[in-house]
């Protein structure tokens, strides 16, 4: 009678087959993702470019519009003619504004609200037409 340790090929294959079985599953679903966290990095990214649009009219001396861009899922920045920056707005997320934001050399600034919401969670941005400054309510 032997006594020998370890696994039969059987038993590999068995093992590599469950487990094969397992990631198609779960790989099915694609990567896992929280509406949460989606949330907030939009609400962030979106914060961010409104900021930066205000500091860009002051630094630069020019008018600055920022807008949606529903078509493309973006926020566009332009001075003038031209357009200075588009950031994405995460997949999920839906950014509403009524108008445009615009940004004036000397810091102060006009428009909105702009709502931006996934799922349950909302976050509404407004500037203060006396001091330009930008303001977030929500999450």
């Amino acid at each position: 009678m032997r006594n020998e340790a370890g696994f039969t090929l059987i038993e590999m294959i068995v093992v590599l087959v469950v487990a094969g079985l397992l990631l198609g599953l779960i790989l099915q679903h694609g990567p896992l993702r929280s509406s949460r966290a989606t949330f907030l990095s939009s609400r962030n990214a979106v914060l961010s470019e409104l900021r930066t649009a205000r500091l860009d009219a002051q630094t630069r001396g020019e008018h600055i519009v920022v807008q949606v861009d529903a078509a493309r899922q973006a926020i566009i920045e332009s001075a003038g003619p031209g357009m200075l920056r588009t950031v994405p707005i995460g997949r999920g997320v839906t950014v509403s504004a009524s108008i445009p934001m615009h940004f004036a050399p000397d810091g102060t600034g006009a428009g909105g609200p702009w709502r931006v919401s996934c799922d349950a969670l909302t976050a509404v941005f407004a500037v203060s037409p006396l001091t330009g400054r930008i303001l977030a309510d929500g999450a």
